[in-house]
């Protein structure tokens, strides 16, 4: 099973990122489980993956409400995900994190735990960028250490300097992730989401 740690703060897009994942995975998947994707979903109050993306009955979501992902030693994530793994079996488990959530600590965890390694793709909005900055600026860092690639989001909703100065500030605290700026409400193309997915797929077009 191949994993995936989807994080941001709430509102920064990561259902809309993750939307597009999974038509990637539909398209290009070769595997024979009967799902293709298994997304576990933490996140109360934001909008969910909408039912006619599951309609071809390759994907399934789960969700945990009864513990927060956001937690190094979380019972209810791990029994979750090994429950997924054992009776799933699919090609791929893409957790949304909540939007508190260290998703380099739900990795650790996870490792720790079950032995599942994988990777992890954080989403920032490039508009609330200085805001979070100033008010959160300790969680956002926190969020963006050890992330393998980072996503700035809502990018139609800034200025060209705006992206600049995100992609300069995110780039010196993680200096190796992949940074991609998009707007994934309007879906991410296959290099994007190959270079999200996969460890040997680098980002080759600019936005």
């Amino acid at each position: 099973m191949k994993f995936m740690i989807i994080g941001g703060f709430l509102g920064s897009g990561k259902t809309s990122v993750t939307t597009s994942l999974l038509a990637f995975v539909a398209f290009h998947s070769s595997s024979d489980s009967r799902y293709k994707a298994v997304v576990l979903e933490n996140e109360i109050g934001d909008v969910g993956i909408d039912d006619t993306t599951l309609a071809s009955g390759s994907f399934r979501v789960e969700t945990i409400f009864a513990g927060c992902a956001c937690c190094t030693s979380s019972a209810p994530l791990i029994a979750s995900v090994k429950e997924i793994d054992d009776d799933l079996n699919p090609e791929w488990l893409i957790l949304e994190a909540t939007g508190l959530a260290l998703p380099y600590k739900i990795k650790d965890t996870l490792k720790d735990a079950l032995g599942i390694d994988g990777r992890v793709c954080v989403i920032v909005d490039a508009r609330r960028w200085k805001r979070l900055q100033a008010s959160l600026s300790g969680m956002l860092n926190d969020q963006l250490n050890r992330a393998d690639v980072v996503i700035i989001n809502k990018i139609d909703l800034v200025d060209s300097d705006m992206v600049e100065l995100v992609k300069e500030s995110i780039a010196s605290i993680n200096p190796v992730a992949i940074i991609i700026p998009c707007n994934a409400g309007k879906g991410l193309s296959d290099d994007i989401c190959s270079s999200i997915l996969l460890e040997n797929a680098p980002y080759l077009k600019e936005f």
